[in-house]
């Protein structure tokens, strides 16, 4: 995943919900997190003026790191919105 943070080419086109149809979430459940990654993804951190740096260490010592438990802290407080479900 932190390897496709520098690799990986993302859409220049800034999504701000993502629609995915019925035939396609078959494919999608297959695939592993790093594959919905890009060098995009890096918006988020920037958003909430989170240091990165930690994605650098050994994913084992990220618990004893102060930026990674902010991100880990953020992640747990946000709501998701199911559309569907608002209708």
């Amino acid at each position: 995943m932190v390897k496709a943070l520098t690799s990986h080419h993302g859409s220049d086109e800034i999504m701000k919900k993502l629609s995915i149809k019925p035939h396609e979430v078959s494919s999608l459940v297959t695939k592993d997190l790093s594959h919905f990654v890009t060098k995009n993804s890096k918006i988020f951190f920037e958003c909430f003026g989170i240091d990165i740096h930690f994605l650098h260490d050994e994913r084992e010592e990220w618990i004893n790191n102060n930026a990674y438990n902010e991100v880990a802290n953020i992640v747990a407080r946000i709501n998701v919105v199911i559309d569907a479900a608002e209708r």
